[in-house]
């Protein structure tokens, strides 16, 4: 498995790139590595390599702008599977995953991958990011329709019924997904019963905290974000940065694994 990690570098303006010379900053890059792997651990190997991500701050750019410090932390993904392929993958099947930011660079890798290659990933996990039409006008990149899918991305993010626009999927624009607890990609509800229950983890990859049937969720008919029915909003408030200014209103990411832990070890390919 190829891994992208999540964005954990809130940055400041005129920082828009994680610096490898930051030993604190790679510290958390590994936390959040570990708050992850205990999903995915048993499907085989983890390589999970440093990048110079994006800050935060840098999502606040005007596109043409942030797409000068998307550039250079894709070019690291680039060169880290380049060398997973010559050192580690050895022809094997492959399997690609991220959340957040890492979902951004999963979807980007397949898409610009060789065909040859492409064919031997067996799913991309695009957790916590868009997957748009244009994505998947690329022969590499199909939208998972069901649960025995292969060569597919299964991706969903995870919002508040109010949510109308956020920073992973703003205002008039739709992204496609599928429900983790019905593997559809309708409208249909499916309530928390369906859900075998949301899993914390500290950065050593604890488990902290154990949630049998958290809630219920339904993808959204406008935004195509997956809307769940059952969480009290005081209790998980909007993630606000005051440095940067980011707001990302009920995005629930921080809470994410509500199905993705559990639903991906009932679901892991064969």
């Amino acid at each position: 498995m190829f891994f992208s990690c999540p964005s954990v570098y809130v940055g400041k303006k005129g920082s828009y790139n994680l610096s490898l010379e930051d030993e604190t900053i790679k510290k958390r890059f590994i936390g959040a590595i570990n708050k992850e792997k205990g999903i995915y651990e048993k499907m085989g190997d983890i390589y999970a390599p440093y990048y110079q991500q994006m800050s935060l701050a840098a999502y606040q750019l005007p596109e043409e702008r942030r797409q000068k410090y998307g550039k250079k932390a894709y070019k690291d993904v680039q060169a880290a599977f380049k060398q997973y392929l010559a050192t580690e993958n050895k022809d094997r099947p492959i399997i690609l995953a991220g959340f957040s930011q890492g979902s951004e660079m999963a979807i980007k890798l397949l898409g610009d991958m060789d065909p040859k290659v492409a064919k031997r990933v067996i799913a991309t996990y695009a957790i916590g990011w868009r997957l748009t039409k244009d994505d998947v006008k690329n022969p590499n990149i199909k939208a998972a329709k069901g649960e025995k899918d292969t060569n597919v991305v299964v991706s969903f993010n995870t919002e508040a019924p109010s949510v109308t626009k956020s920073l992973i999927v703003p205002a008039k624009m739709a992204t496609l997904a599928i429900n983790p607890l019905n593997w559809r990609t309708d409208t249909q509800d499916a309530d928390k019963w369906n859900n075998k229950g949301a899993v914390f983890t500290d950065y050593n990859g604890n488990i902290t905290k154990e949630i049998p049937y958290l809630t219920g969720a339904y993808l959204s008919a406008r935004r195509g974000t997956l809307k769940v029915t059952d969480i009290d909003e005081r209790e998980y408030p909007p993630n606000k940065d005051m440095q940067v200014g980011v707001t990302i209103p009920m995005t629930f990411s921080s809470f994410i694994e509500t199905y993705r832990t559990m639903f991906m070890k009932e679901q892991r390919p064969s």
